[in-house]
């Protein structure tokens, strides 16, 4: 029972992981955007806008990732939980068909949504 329960704890702590990464990550797109904002505001560069937008999409796509795994390694949390035998695997099954159905978090997609909205009335 002991090793079946360090076993969880090894999981739940990368669920922790990668909610943490996933946090940081949208701190870190607030305060790149902004400061890309902020800056071609002050210097008036006409075709910087757009690489806001890359920026906002590059981070969307790496907190849905973060975000996929999460939920992986819950579902491998579950799978452990409700075995007998304690096995100490923490493979995750990984299908690249499926990630972009599962990838959208609504929150997440909204979070980011308002992001692109406030960089558009900011630079209208």
């Amino acid at each position: 029972m002991q090793d079946k329960i360090k076993h969880l704890e090894f999981i739940q702590n990368i669920v922790n992981r990668m909610a943490k990464n996933s946090f940081i990550l949208k701190g870190w797109s607030i305060t790149l955007v902004s400061g890309l904002v902020f800056f071609s505001f002050e210097n008036g560069i006409l075709g910087f806008k757009e690489y806001i937008y890359l920026v906002i999409l590059f981070f969307f796509l790496l907190d849905m990732y973060y975000l996929e795994k999460e939920k992986q390694y819950r579902t491998l949390y579950n799978r452990v939980r409700m075995r007998r035998k304690v096995d100490f695997s923490l493979e995750i099954k990984y299908s690249w068909r499926e990630m972009p159905i599962k990838m959208f978090s609504i929150p997440t997609v909204c979070f980011y949504i308002l992001l692109i909205l406030m960089v558009i009335l900011i630079n209208s």
